[in-house]
């Protein structure tokens, strides 16, 4: 009887031992989550549950942290090997929250705004918090500022290595109309453009005659040269969704709006808001997902924008293999040549498993493919793009040079 004992006890101590990498979180499914990737994990954070396990009728904003390991060999064949990591004690600090705009700063994630539980947060509150990964104790922190902004949801937060600051744009505030009824009035979408100095903690606001209309549920990617492109969303309630066909442009080098472009080739995608978009290595920018203003994906999930030539150029890609269900408010990181999918609805009630995880191979630009296993090259830079709303004027090819 001793000898059972102490088989017990030491049994016990391997399975509660934090050494020991034995680990049966799974996270629950969710929709608005926010996602950033670095020295290959996947951090998830925040986002809808549902208070229902059969449909999205009632949902409850969330304060969890999670990582997924995503190796240099990485498979969704089988599930149970998943490596999930439970970090909530580090964001005890945060309050529950749904779209926030979240980006990699240096080491750090930065994370701005976000549809908070209005009952805990002091009233008119904006909330600006940093996660250090170099920390010896990472947590989630809420950092003072001057000159920061309103608090606003599901808008843009793009950071610029060359220049060291951060822009942040559009969004709708997070005010009681907005609220209650879920749209958007012209004075609810502002269209500054804020612009932090991480050395200083100085936000500069920066109100352009020629800034374009405001929008949310949008995307917003960084380009080589500088230029933050901004694909879809939704405008005001009168005025619906931007057009995909009208790409606007902030050129982050002078703090200039660039005149609207109008993208070329036979196919425009689907007017779209909740998408995301990732930006390849040689230069395309995949959009995936969205949905159409009833709740309903759109009918054309992958579209690709090639932003190595001027006009861009819109194209449907040719994919290889049968797709997964369509997505929105999900999340997609861009890991190599492969774009990994998670979380979102793909209708209006019905929620996606906690890993329904889907794999895109985006190395060819002739064919496009979903995948179960991923051999990736890790780069730390590479993180999730958020999204946002769009429209914009007309200009020539000859005001693009520069791109």
């Amino acid at each position: 009887m001793y000898k059972l004992i102490s088989l017990i006890l030491c049994y016990l101590l391997i399975i509660f031992n934090d050494n020991f990498v034995l680990s049966d979180f799974i996270p629950a499914s969710r929709w608005g989550a926010s996602a950033i990737y670095y020295n290959n994990k996947i951090y998830y954070s925040g986002g809808y549950l549902p208070l229902f396990p059969d449909n999205w009728r009632g949902t409850a904003p969330s304060k969890e942290f999670f990582s997924l390991d995503v190796p240099p060999s990485f498979s969704i064949e089988d599930r149970s090997k998943f490596v999930w990591t439970n970090l909530s004690s580090q964001s005890t600090a945060v309050y529950p929250f749904a779209f926030s705009v979240q980006n990699l700063v240096d080491d750090k994630i930065m994370m701005f705004g976000g549809d908070f539980d209005k009952y805990l947060p002091p009233a008119n509150t904006t909330l600006l918090w940093f996660y250090d990964f170099t920390s010896s104790t990472p947590s989630w922190v809420l950092t003072n500022t001057t000159g920061q902004p309103n608090d606003f949801i599901s808008g843009s937060l793009v950071y610029n290595n060359d220049t060291g600051n951060v822009y942040v744009w559009a969004g709708k505030l997070s005010n009681l109309n907005t609220l209650l009824t879920g749209g958007a009035l012209p004075e609810d979408l502002p269209t500054t453009m804020n612009i932090f100095n991480k050395n200083t903690n100085v936000w500069t606001s920066l109100n352009l005659t020629n800034a374009p209309e405001g929008r949310y549920d949008f995307t917003s990617t960084l380009l080589k040269s500088g230029i933050i492109v901004y694909i879809g969303g939704q405008l005001t309630d009168a005025n619906g969704f931007a057009d995909m066909s009208q790409i606007i442009m902030y050129n982050t080098t002078n703090d200039t709006w660039l005149p609207a472009m109008t993208a070329e080739g036979s196919y425009v995608p689907s007017n779209r808001a909740r998408h995301t978009s990732v930006l390849t290595k040689d230069d395309r920018i995949i959009v995936y997902g969205g949905h159409t203003g009833t709740d309903e994906p759109v009918p054309d999930s992958l579209a690709v924008l090639d932003v190595s030539q001027i006009p861009f150029v819109w194209t449907q890609p040719n994919i290889a293999s049968m797709s997964p269900a369509p997505r929105t408010f999900h999340t997609s990181v861009l890991i190599g040549d492969f774009m990994i999918v998670a979380f979102g609805k793909n209708g209006k009630y019905i929620a996606s498993g906690s890993d329904d995880l889907f794999i895109l191979d985006v190395s060819d630009p002739s064919e496009y493919t979903w995948v179960n296993t991923i051999a990736p090259q890790p780069n730390k830079t590479q993180n999730l793009i958020q999204t946002a709303t769009v429209t914009v004027k007309s200009g020539t090819a000859s005001n693009y040079n520069s791109i």
